[in-house]
């Protein structure tokens, strides 16, 4: 960090955390855990702060982890919104539904990160 500060790097920096113990943790302890240690990191820079957060340019699609008995429901709930089904997932349960240029996922995969708490 002190090389890229002293020459006035300003571009993206990915922080890699390579533990063991963090293979089993939830995704949201990881990110916060690598959050902190990048802050510390930060106030022993010239910076010494994390940048603005990059604006958001749109929305590809949103994607909702639901339990394989509540997707049924959620399915009726998008066709009565006018969503046609328009993509199965390969190997994972996760279903695309389509009305216009929406997109929205239903994610039934009983582990992953978007069950992740």
């Amino acid at each position: 960090m002190e090389a890229l500060d002293a020459a006035s790097y300003d571009g993206w920096l990915s922080h890699e955390i390579f533990n063991d113990r963090f293979c089993m943790a939830s995704p949201r302890h990881i990110a916060l855990d690598g959050q902190r240690s990048l802050i510390n990191l930060l106030g022993r820079t010239k910076k010494g702060a994390l940048p603005a957060a990059p604006a958001a340019k749109g929305v590809a699609f949103i994607e909702v982890a639901v339990s394989g008995k509540d997707a049924e429901g959620l399915a009726t709930m998008f066709r009565a919104m006018g969503f046609a089904l328009t993509g199965r997932h390969k190997s994972n349960q996760v279903r695309r539904w389509t009305q216009g240029q929406i997109n929205l996922m239903i994610n039934c995969e009983p582990d992953g990160f978007a069950h992740a708490q």
